[in-house]
């Protein structure tokens, strides 16, 4: 289904809303925290409520090349809700949802996504436009062995990019007491 597309008031505590954007910086809803708000009063937030394995892309655009982009919810990203201009799908239980979702973010499904979206003010696509993407799925178990080789260098990844920071943040603390002697 479609997110919530009313505005939404902030509030530092209120619901954790997944945006347009926040899925254009993510790959995968792991519990990161994005915009907190209050949905509107008589509002029914469960269907907005993000469950572990569901999918989710981006339905209307601001950059062409952001129409489509899909993120996998794991089990601690469940609780998040949805904002407008996304769409959650929820897949089979004979297709594993980590393994769709690299699949679908490769660039041969994002340019077919991509290339059946429409450009107005925005660029969008219809979800029968989304679905009409063929893809042809390995057994069930081999698409576990993927999602777990790539969920695993996913996770080497961010750890080399936390030793980075904390590195370039030495060096610039290193730096500033080298040069300025404080």
């Amino acid at each position: 289904n479609s997110g919530l597309h009313n505005k939404l008031e902030r509030r530092a505590d209120g619901k954790n809303i997944l945006g347009m954007v926040d899925l254009y910086e993510n790959e995968k809803i792991t519990g990161q925290e994005f915009t907190l708000a209050e949905f509107p009063e008589n509002t029914d937030d469960s269907k907005y409520k993000l469950e572990k394995n569901d999918l989710v892309y981006v339905e209307i655009s601001l950059v062409r090349t952001g129409v489509g982009k899909t993120v996998c919810v794991t089990k601690k990203g469940e609780g998040t809700f949805f904002a407008g201009n996304l769409r959650r799908f929820k897949v089979k239980k004979e297709i594993n949802s980590i393994f769709l979702n690299y699949l679908l973010n490769t660039e041969l499904y994002r340019n077919s996504i991509i290339n059946r979206s429409y450009t107005s003010a925005l660029t969008g696509i219809r979800s029968s436009d989304y679905y009409e993407t063929k893809i042809p799925l390995p057994s069930l178990t081999e698409q576990q062995k993927i999602a777990s080789i790539l969920s695993s260098v996913d996770d080497e990844i961010s750890k080399l990019e936390l030793k980075k920071k904390s590195a370039e943040s030495l060096k610039k603390g290193l730096m500033q007491k080298l040069l300025t002697g404080q």
